[in-house]
């Protein structure tokens, strides 16, 4: 992985910014690096606003991308590699959310939909879903296991609990 440390520096403190004002909380990322075939991200974490555990902490996030593929037919990413994702989501006593979701949500609902999935392989590996209620046991779904494929739209998801 041939990368520039100023320019991994700069693309570090971009994602950390535009990543903590998708919900307008903070994020944090440890280490990125960017090379010609792929790029690294280590250590990501993002909070929303008032919480003190991350809304999202991925250990590793790896993307592959063929400029080839990109201009022959608009997919710039070949292969998307998540390790070790943890998404955390808070409900207070009554059920509501506090998780701070509003800013993606309302994003979502301004595009059109799009039916082609924007990348031709997306692997999660070893992924936790942590639910928290403030008065109620927690919830969590271990060892999620997600593979997309764009090619034949596939889809295989496992996990347990």
């Amino acid at each position: 992985l041939i990368s520039v440390p100023i320019a991994n520096e700069v693309a570090r403190r971009v994602a950390e910014s535009y990543l903590g004002s998708l919900i307008d909380g903070r994020a944090t990322i440890t280490k990125v690096r960017i090379g010609f075939h792929e790029s690294r991200v280590e250590q990501l974490r993002v909070w929303s606003p008032g919480c003190d555990e991350p809304l999202l902490s991925v250990d590793e996030l790896s993307v592959e991308f063929s400029i080839w593929n990109g201009i022959r037919n608009g997919i710039w990413l070949e292969d998307i590699v998540i390790d070790r994702p943890v998404v955390q989501v808070h409900y207070d006593t009554a059920g509501a959310l506090l998780t701070n979701l509003s800013n993606i949500l309302e994003s979502q609902n301004e595009t059109a939909p799009n039916t082609t999935l924007p990348f031709h392989n997306l692997e999660v590996h070893n992924a936790r879903i942590e639910v928290r209620q403030k008065g109620r046991l927690p919830l969590d779904v271990n060892n999620v296991t997600l593979s997309a494929h764009s090619e034949n739209a596939q889809l295989e998801c496992h996990w347990a609990r």
